[in-house]
């Protein structure tokens, strides 16, 4: 189990990382970005990752609209694995 809280915390690290090179090292647009991105999941109530993809196109570039739907995506194996598991 702290195996994969640990591979979580790399691949939220990655995922920052990952982000602050598409927003050239500066860490005050990640921080805005990364509010942005609460304030939309906050209220967004779509499971569909296309319509999630096409709701990130209006807010964020295409690249960061697309780290943040490879993150997602990688978030989403995890549960489902996580589940499968449990069963």
């Amino acid at each position: 189990m702290i195996g994969k809280q640990f591979l979580g915390v790399l691949s939220s690290i990655s995922f920052e990382t990952e982000l602050l090179e598409a927003l050239d090292w500066n860490e005050e647009k990640l921080k805005e970005t990364m509010q942005k991105l609460i304030e939309y999941f906050n209220v967004c109530s779509k499971s569909d990752l296309d319509l999630i993809r096409v709701d990130l196109g209006f807010i964020f570039s295409e690249e960061i609209s697309n780290i943040i739907i490879r993150y997602v995506e990688h978030v989403q194996l995890d549960i489902t694995e996580g589940e499968a598991n449990e069963t």
